[in-house]
């Protein structure tokens, strides 16, 4: 038998490896394609929708393990003549056996991991270390699961050891190969068959060549019953320095690791009550002439004909006095003067009276002058709230006229000042067609109490906020350096008493600034103005920042999103999350629920106005010369609005902050972040607000009809509400989405063309879609995606829309195009009547449950619906027609 020196049998394993694997994948392609599966799967009949599902499942996983037999076997063929083993042919089958299981066992984790991957990293076809390092991983695993096979089954437990760590290493690094060679492909608009085949080809026979050199390389070691290593003095010390490394890298990442593939259910809440307890006073710029403030009347009738009488009590107390002998008092703040009492259209009872007291969201107590207002609840009276702060002591007049209306007046030094509240109400028969499906969704008691308005109108349209800036060279919204980012923060630093934010990612800081950096330094300003002047928020000041719980697969360090956070905020000028004395209380969090995680992006402030949003708080969505040279330019949309729809916005982000887990830091911020668990701490976080913040606030002469559309596992309004308004259009449907992606078991089509033919599997926007095309004969535009995974699964989509269609013969109702640039956009204008923007990507991990949680907001306003088509079209002439992309090569 011919001698080989060590090098030469490593190299010849590794070819035979490396090969065998290649010619596995060949086979494998050339089985899936060959028409044998859809010849089974058509004689089991359409209606065998499940039979046809996991028939079609086992085969392909049974092909990819027969490629991965053949592989295994190749290369056990080729070690086995260069080590000279007498148990050849056993040997051969062994590894044959271990390949085919290994690659089994991986198949479905692989692919449903790569795509989730895929998704929520929609820059892994330009970030290089993106796909290396998340095969990495899976060539880490693949690597001990075929060498722990391997060498349990060829050389015995005792021994198999040594194969399992060089299998581990050899593949960990084919692996990263294999990252490498995808990366490559995602830079081809569309590489089309044979240049996707021979760049995955290769990429296998790397991984396969590294893997084998390394098995090599360990069955010379234990055939020549050689140790892995020199046994020498300094070896052994320098194997005791490496373990020991590893062993600190590795449990430092270890918790990482563990916390990101752990499934725990969020605690969300079928049903969304709103949290508001009143309308917000209207100050009137131009009071009527009065030249004095009527006597406060201690006594009313009210719609009942009970006579309640409102009094200070002698410890200072506000009261109210009923007919049948009861006092119900208000403990806090206490009164200085005549409290007065009115009853509302609604038959509830606001009781009104001046303090020089108030308490803080720190509990700590300060001193002012404020007019003071509680409403009698169901459950009681609510918290005061500030009404307004006049400069001394002074005595409110309080009265209810025929129109519903409550007035309240006080003398404030030489002036007379005047307010005004109004019962607020909506009516439905103000809204278009499609607002009316809309309603008609959210209007359901099982999404909010029936006594529960749904606060759709008076609001008003500020803005689209447009990442990474406007791209349609007419368009009259402002760019920034920072685009999207600078609108956000420059609402944040105008709030008076809390604000809410949630992102799903928020990107490590860099030294050119980050989107993170330009929200901390919005949130540092505003600790600064309340430090500075803090009668100025007599509260003080609440800044809850909630993050996704983003599932992340850089395990290259330890460090988490939360760590950025605190970072950026400690460099923008933050140095406390607490402080008592002047209010000051910064909460930061992580959402409970992984896997799925949040995918909803807003912001509200004082409960009175918020953006929506499409963009994470990522690099990707700078604009391409920004100085941190990360920019990538990639589109996504926002929309922002003042007035009631806010409360609603309150309402999601309760559900969303209740139960999350909230950090609390001894020391801001940790000062080495790799033990930031010595001083944080974990709690739960519970939503609470200043009551000032709990007020409907109508906008004088706004006529925006703006809908809340929120989604989570548990609460699928959103879901219901847009497939309501696609199947109400009419006319047209333009859809600006990433996404156009069919349900997750289409994956497979990743390794067979036709494996979602069937109807069934297609998710219901896209029944919708058809619903709209076919029966009202609606025309569709669709700007979607081109590139990595989402172009992917859009692609799949297409191919499912237009057979679809064409059953119909409505074909031309349906006309799609790639974008031209990077895209992130969720956006949909239905009959150029309602415009919805938000988070929810016509994706499968969006609709049903389980599910990612989303928010968006829907509008009619027409100057929204006008800002969103000058993008639109400008976009629209840039796309790229789809059959040009699809055309196979």
């Amino acid at each position: 038998m011919q001698k080989y020196s060590a090098k030469q049998a490593i190299l010849r394993t590794s070819l035979g490896y490396g090969l065998g694997l290649s010619l596995g994948l060949l086979l494998a392609v050339v089985l899936l394609k060959s028409g044998a599966i859809d010849f089974l799967l058509f004689n089991l009949g359409k209606l065998q929708i499940f039979l046809r599902l996991f028939f079609s499942l086992g085969l392909i996983v049974l092909i990819i393990g027969l490629g991965g037999a053949v592989g295994g076997g190749i290369g056990g063929y080729v070690l086995a003549g260069v080590r000279g083993m007498e148990w050849r042919r056993g040997f051969i089958l062994r590894s044959a056996a271990s390949f085919f299981l290994t690659s089994v066992i991986m198949l479905i984790p692989v692919v449903l991991l790569t795509a989730v991957f895929g998704f929520l990293n929609p820059d892994i076809d330009v970030r290089f270390s993106k796909l290396p390092y998340l095969f990495l991983l899976f060539g880490l695993i693949y690597g001990a699961i075929v060498g722990f096979l391997l060498g349990a089954l060829t050389v015995g437990l005792r021994r198999m050891w040594r194969i399992l760590l060089a299998s581990v290493a050899g593949f960990g690094a084919g692996g990263w190969l294999t990252g490498a060679g995808l990366f490559l492909l995602f830079q081809f608009d569309n590489p089309g068959r044979l240049i996707t085949l021979l760049l995955t080809t290769a990429a296998l026979f790397l991984f396969g060549a590294t893997g084998g050199a390394a098995i090599g390389f360990a069955y010379q070691r234990v055939q020549d019953t050689h140790p892995l290593l020199p046994q020498t003095r300094n070896w052994r010390i320098v194997r005791s320095v490496v373990v020991i490394i590893i062993i600190l890298v590795l449990g430092a990442r270890a918790g990482k690791f563990i916390d990101t593939f752990t499934i725990r259910p969020a605690s969300l809440a079928s049903t969304m009550p709103l949290p508001t307890q009143g309308t917000h006073w209207f100050i009137e710029t131009t009071p009527p002439e009065l030249t004095a403030v009527p006597d406060p009347t201690p006594s009313i009738t009210d719609s009942n004909g009970r006579t309640l009488t409102a009094a200070c009590s002698p410890e200072g107390q506000p009261t109210v006095a009923f007919p049948d002998g009861r006092i119900e008092q208000i403990p806090f703040p206490p009164c200085q003067n005549q409290p007065v009492l009115a009853e509302d259209a609604a038959g509830e009872l606001h009781l009104v009276w001046y303090s020089n007291q108030i308490v803080k969201v720190t509990d700590a107590l300060a001193s002012g002058s404020f007019l003071y207002e509680s409403i009698r609840k169901d459950d009681g009276w609510t918290e005061p709230a500030i009404i307004a702060r006049p400069t001394g002591v002074v005595q409110p007049a309080l009265i209810t006229d025929g129109d519903n209306t409550l007035h309240l007046t006080w003398e404030d030094g030489d002036s007379v000042q005047y307010a005004t509240q109004t019962l607020y109400q909506c009516n439905p028969s103000d809204l278009n067609n499609i607002g009316q499906a809309v309603y008609n969704v959210v209007r359901q008691e099982k999404f909010r109490p029936a006594t529960d308005p749904i606060p759709f109108c008076q609001n008003r349209f500020e803005q689209l906020v447009i990442t990474p800036n406007p791209t349609n060279p007419r368009s009259d919204l402002p760019s920034s350096p920072n685009g999207a980012f600078d609108r956000v923060s420059e609402m944040v630093v105008t709030a008076q008493y809390e604000v809410l934010f949630t992102t799903m990612q928020w990107d490590k800081p860099s030294p050119e600034g980050s989107p993170g950096s330009v929200m901390a330094q919005a949130v540092a300003q505003l600790y600064k103005n309340v430090k500075a002047n803090p009668d100025a928020y007599p509260r003080g000041m609440t800044v809850r920042i909630l993050l996704g719980n983003l599932p992340e697969m850089d395990f290259s360090t330890p460090v988490s999103q939360i760590d950025y956070v605190l970072r950026d905020l400690h460099d923008a000028g933050v140095t406390e999350m607490v402080n008592e004395e002047i209010g000051w209380k910064l909460e930061l969090a992580n959402f409970d629920g992984a896997w799925p995680h949040a995918h909803s992006k807003f912001v509200v402030v004082d409960g009175k106005e918020g953006i929506a949003a499409g963009f994470n708080y990522s690099y990707l969505h700078l604009p391409k010369d920004h100085p941190s040279g990360l920019g990538l330019g990639m589109t996504d949309k926002g929309v922002e609005v003042t007035g009631p729809i806010a409360q609603s916005m309150m309402a999601t982000y309760d559900d969303l902050w209740s139960g999350s887990d909230l950090i609390s830091c001894s020391i801001f911020p940790p000062p080495l972040s790799v033990l930031d668990f010595i001083w944080c701490s974990k709690s739960t976080a519970v939503a609470t607000h200043p009551p000032e913040v709990l007020r409907f606030y109508p906008v004088e002469g706004a006529d925006t009809h703006a809908f809340t559309l929120t989604h989570t596992s548990a609460f699928l309004e959103s879901d219901e509400a847009i497939l309501a308004a696609l199947t109400s259009a009419e006319e047209t449907i333009d859809l600006y989405e990433v996404n156009f992606s069919l349900d997750t078991v289409c994956l497979g089509a990743l390794l067979l063309t036709d494996f979602c033919s069937t109807e069934e599997l297609a998710p219901p926007y896209m029944h919708a879609l058809v619903e709209a095309m076919v029966e009202n004969d609606v025309k569709v535009r669709a700007l979607v995606e081109k590139t990595a995974m989402n172009g992917f699964e859009n692609r799949t989509g297409i191919r499912w829309m237009q057979k679809e269609l064409a059953k119909y013969g409505k074909e031309d109702n349906f006309e799609i195009k790639f974008s031209e640039g990077k895209m992130h956009d969720k956006s949909v204008l239905i009959d150029n009547e309602l415009l919805i923007v938000g988070s929810q990507n016509f994706h499968w991990s969006a609709w049903g449950s389980p599910s990612l949680t989303e928010f968006n907001i829907a509008t009619d306003d027409p100057l929204a619906i006008a800002e969103f088509r000058q993008e639109y079209e400008f976009q629209w002439q840039k796309g790229i027609p789809a059959q040009e992309l699809m055309l196979e090569k």
